[in-house]
C-alpha cells in the first residue's frame, strides 16, 4: 500500500524539511517512489508501492499542466 502525509496551516508557514522527515516515516508503506507538492500553507507527500502501474506516469502528486489543482 502507498502511504500520504498531508499538512496544511492558515497561519504559519509549513516547515518543509519536517514535513518531508513526516511524509519518509512512512516509506514502509510504499518503497518504490517518494514525492511531494509543497508551498507555504500547504504540504502534500506521497511514498508509493508500484503494484499495477508499473511506470513512472504514475508517481504522485498529480498536478494538472496548469499548475492549478494538485
Amino acid at each position: 500500500m502507498c502511504g500520504i502525509f498531508g499538512w496544511h496551516s492558515k497561519v504559519n508557514i509549513i516547515d518543509k524539511e519536517k514535513a518531508i522527515y513526516l511524509t519518509n516515516l512512512l516509506a514502509h508503506r510504499g518503497p518504490d517512489y517518494f514525492g511531494y507538492y509543497y508551498n507555504q500553507n500547504i504540504f502534500l507527500g506521497h511514498q508509493r508501492l508500484k503494484i499495477i502501474d508499473l511506470s513512472d506516469y504514475a508517481n504522485q502528486p498529480f498536478i494538472d499542466v496548469t499548475g492549478r489543482y494538485i
